[in-house]
């Protein structure tokens, strides 16, 4: 049985410019030599970003799914959230602007909270035994040294929110003469996989 990862890349540059794409296609390959057959549903929200949420989609996303008209159902098609119940592992490539992540992403991430999909009626998580990696690169920001400042306690707080704990992160920055460079982040990644238990 093949294993699942869905994965999610952000970032405005192409691949050879890119330290968080050119790592996430580090993190599939170490994963898929170690483990064999992999399956990845792929999102690049440089080049599909969603669109903001509204009431409209609010009061479709918060009701049951056997309660909801054609229309609503509609509205809550784009984007497609089903990798999310497929998937058991997430890779978020995420690049660092103005001392976030991406816009593209933190509309995506808004859109995650859905009665049926991630949370049940009374907004309790409902997912369970799903792991989350990040990717993200950074430069010349308080955010690497001290991740808690930047976007890593937003994703871990959205993540609990929808019953995910497990959540890892591999930085890539430059700042105030410490780095961490995109070397380190895949010995970091080798490491990671090689003790994973599935």
């Amino acid at each position: 049985m093949g294993h699942k990862i869905f994965q999610i890349d952000t970032s405005i540059k192409d691949t050879q410019d890119s330290y968080t794409r050119q790592t996430g296609q580090y993190f599939i390959r170490k994963f898929q030599e170690r483990f064999g057959q992999l399956e990845v549903s792929y999102l690049d929200l440089a080049k599909n970003p969603p669109s903001y949420i509204t009431a409209e989609w609010y009061n479709a996303a918060m009701i049951p799914p056997r309660e909801r008209s054609v229309k609503q159902n509609q509205i809550l098609l784009h984007p497609n959230m089903q990798a999310l119940r497929d998937c058991d592992l997430w890779l978020f490539d995420l690049a660092g602007y103005m001392y976030d992540a991406p816009a593209s992403f933190k509309s995506w991430l808004e859109h995650i909270v859905q009665v049926g999909l991630t949370i049940d009626v009374n907004e309790q998580p409902i997912l369970k035994n799903k792991r989350v990696v990040v990717i993200s690169s950074w430069n010349e920001s308080e955010d690497e040294i001290m991740p808690a400042l930047g976007f890593e306690a937003s994703i871990r707080k959205s993540m609990k929110h929808i019953g995910v704990s497990d959540v890892s992160f591999f930085n890539i920055f430059n700042a105030d003469g410490i780095a961490v460079t995109k070397d380190d982040a895949e010995r970091a990644i080798n490491k990671y996989i090689c003790d994973l238990q599935l």
